[in-house]
């Protein structure tokens, strides 16, 4: 029979916990952006590669005020200038866990100024067509 100290116990529970605090905190996030979440366009103002993918970093505004943020993405093959779709709270839209995914390339006929200040509930149909 395997022997687990007082130490070990602990630390255990401690792990157990934060993992489920992770957990919890996670899916409260996603409650959020189902809810609360808007779409906007971004822009990709740079591109790094990592070991295992690519790291990129996006412009966006929501309600007038500008911000950066940075995510990773395998396979997305997107360039600096590059226009996209992201999805953030409107809780927290400047903190880095607000942002949720970037969901497209955006058509070429979409601007930044098509954004409303506040965003959008849905992701616009394309009328490029």
């Amino acid at each position: 029979m395997i022997k687990i100290s007082k130490q070990e116990k602990y630390f255990f529970i401690f792990l157990g916990i934060f993992v489920l605090t992770l957990y919890l905190f996670s899916e409260y996030r996603d409650q959020n952006l189902e809810k609360d979440g808007v779409f906007i366009l971004g822009t990709i103002i740079s591109k790094s590669y990592m070991k295992n993918g690519q790291s990129y970093t996006v412009s966006y505004s929501f309600k007038g005020q500008n911000k950066e943020l940075g995510f990773s993405g395998l396979g997305l093959k997107l360039i600096e200038k590059d226009l996209i779709s992201i999805r953030i709270s409107t809780k927290t839209p400047f903190l880095k866990n607000a942002l949720d995914y970037v969901d497209r390339k955006v058509p070429s006929c979409y601007k930044l100024s098509d954004v409303p200040p506040e965003g959008w509930k849905e992701i616009p149909i394309d009328t490029c067509k």
